[in-house]
């Protein structure tokens, strides 16, 4: 995976956290793009060093926080996801009563 970015979504979840610490081990240095849901930059890089902290210490190095939603066009037009080259779509809905998806 040599010159290779990677775009990962759902990084705060089980599967993407774990994905995200091997990828930290075995490609220290590759550029990892991480598209999360937060209040904020702050609040999003947040929610990725808690999900990592469960596998490995917050390995941030080389890792670029985007925050936002995949249902958000605005979050795509990030200039750093010009140079993506691999994305790992991870993120999912595991709840089988979404608040986001009721109306009233």
């Amino acid at each position: 995976m040599k010159n290779a970015t990677m775009l990962l979504t759902g990084a705060t979840g089980f599967l993407g956290g774990a994905t995200l610490a091997h990828l930290r081990q075995s490609h220290p240095d590759a550029p990892v793009l991480l598209l999360v849901r937060g209040a904020g930059l702050v609040g999003a890089a947040s929610r990725v060093r808690q999900s990592l902290s469960r596998f490995l210490e917050p390995a941030m190095s080389s890792c670029e926080v985007i925050c936002g939603d995949l249902t958000d066009p605005n979050a795509l037009t990030h200039p750093g996801l010009e140079r993506v080259t691999h994305v790992l779509h991870l993120a999912s809905n595991t709840s089988f009563r979404s608040v986001r998806g009721l109306k009233e």
